[in-house]
C-alpha cells in the first residue's frame, strides 16, 4: 500500500467525523494544518507520545488494535497526570514496505478509541521506515492552574489512583507463554488495554499540590515528582492497591512481587501529593495513600515483607 493509498484510507475511517467549530475544529485532517479552537478560559495542555515496534510493543504479544488503543491512552495519560481533559489528537505513521494493513489497523483502532473518549482526530502524517512506529501529539483543556509536578511540600500524604504491577505481571505471563491462563486474565488485558485515569486527574486539580503518571514505575516516577518538587518521599509497598493479588501472580511467574510494584511500568495511574486538609477528598476521588513526603531527597521504598527495598526502580531508555 502506498503512502497516498494509506492517507486516503485513514481520511475516509475519520469520514464525516472531521467536527465542526462546535468541537473547536476550524480545520480538520486532510489540510496542511490543523486550526483549532480552545474554550474560553481554559489553557491548552499539549504532549507527545511513541509507540515503536520491538521497544514498546511485540506484535507477537499485543494486536494492532492494542497498539492503537495503547497509543491513545499512553498520551492521555499525560493529560490527566496535569488535570486537563484530552480534546484532540494527531497521529504520525511510520510503516516498513508491505506493513500497510497492520499500520492501518492501529490507526484505526486509535481513532476508534478517540471517538470512545469524545475526542477527534485533527490530522497526522505517514512515512515509511524500517518497522512501525506510531507518535501522537494530544491536546487538551484546563480550566485554572494545571497539576505539576514541582508542587509537593514536606509531609503531605502520597496517593495512587489505582494498582501498580499488573502491566508488567502480564508481560511476563504473555513471554512465559501463559497468557491465556484465567490467573493472569487481569493483568494481560492492563497491559494490553490500559486506561488513562482522566476522571481521577480532573479531580485532583481540585486538591492535590503535584501529580505524575506511572508510565516507567512507580519508584521512577514518583522519584522524578519528588527531585522537581525538592523533596523526598517514603512508600509502603504493602498500601499499592494491588499488593495483596499481586503476590500470587509474582509467585506463579517466579517474580519479585515488591519488584513489580516498584518498578513495572506501563500502569497509567496517577500519583499526587496531598495536603492533611484534603485526605478526605483524595479518598473519595478513589485514591489511596501509600505513603507520605519528607524534606530529605529521595523516595525510601519499604517491601511488602517491611524491609528496605532496593532493586529496580524502573524503565529508562538508552541513546
Amino acid at each position: 500500500m502506498h503512502e497516498e493509498d494509506l492517507v486516503r484510507a485513514i481520511l475516509a475511517r475519520i469520514g464525516d467525523r472531521i467536527g465542526a467549530a462546535a468541537d473547536g475544529i476550524l480545520v480538520g485532517p486532510g489540510d496542511d494544518a490543523a486550526v483549532l479552537l480552545p474554550r474560553a478560559g481554559a489553557a491548552i495542555v499539549v504532549t507527545t507520545d511513541a509507540l515503536v515496534e520491538g521497544v514498546h510493543f511485540d506484535l507477537a504479544f499485543s494486536s494492532a488494535e492494542d497498539v492503537g488503543h495503547k497509543l491513545v491512552e499512553s498520551n492521555f495519560s499525560d493529560l490527566a497526570a496535569m488535570g486537563a481533559t484530552p480534546r484532540w489528537l494527531l497521529v504520525a505513521l511510520q510503516t516498513p514496505r508491505g506493513g500497510g494493513a497492520i499500520s492501518l489497523a492501529a490507526v484505526e483502532a486509535a481513532i476508534a478509541r478517540c471517538a470512545h473518549r469524545g475526542v477527534r482526530v485533527v490530522g497526522g502524517n505517514v512515512a515509511e521506515g524500517p518497522t512501525i512506529a506510531l507518535t501522537a501529539t494530544a491536546l487538551g483543556e484546563v480550566e485554572g492552574a494545571p497539576l505539576r509536578r514541582s508542587g509537593a511540600r514536606p509531609d503531605e500524604g502520597v496517593w495512587i489512583s489505582g494498582p501498580t504491577g499488573l502491566a508488567a505481571a502480564g508481560l511476563a505471563a504473555l513471554r512465559a507463554g501463559r497468557g491465556a491462563d484465567a490467573l493472569f486474565a487481569e493483568a494481560v488485558g492492563r497491559h494490553r488495554r490500559p486506561e488513562a485515569r482522566i476522571s481521577h486527574g480532573r479531580a485532583a486539580a481540585r486538591f492535590a499540590t503535584a501529580g505524575i503518571d506511572v508510565s516507567d514505575g512507580l519508584a521512577l516516577d514518583l522519584d522524578r515528582l519528588c527531585e522537581a518538587s525538592g523533596i523526598g518521599a517514603q512508600v509502603r509497598l504493602a498500601r499499592v492497591p494491588s499488593s495483596s493479588r499481586l503476590a500470587d501472580l509474582a509467585r506463579a511467574l517466579g517474580e519479585d512481587e515488591n519488584r513489580l510494584l516498584a518498578s513495572g511500568g506501563e500502569d497509567y495511574e496517577i500519583v499526587v501529593t496531598v495536603p492533611s486538609a484534603s485526605s478526605a477528598e483524595a479518598e473519595a476521588a478513589g485514591f489511596v495513600r501509600i505513603g507520605e513526603t519528607r524534606t530529605a531527597p529521595g523516595v525510601r521504598l519499604e517491601r511488602t515483607d517491611g524491609g528496605l527495598y532496593d532493586g529496580p526502580r524502573g524503565w529508562i531508555h538508552s541513546t
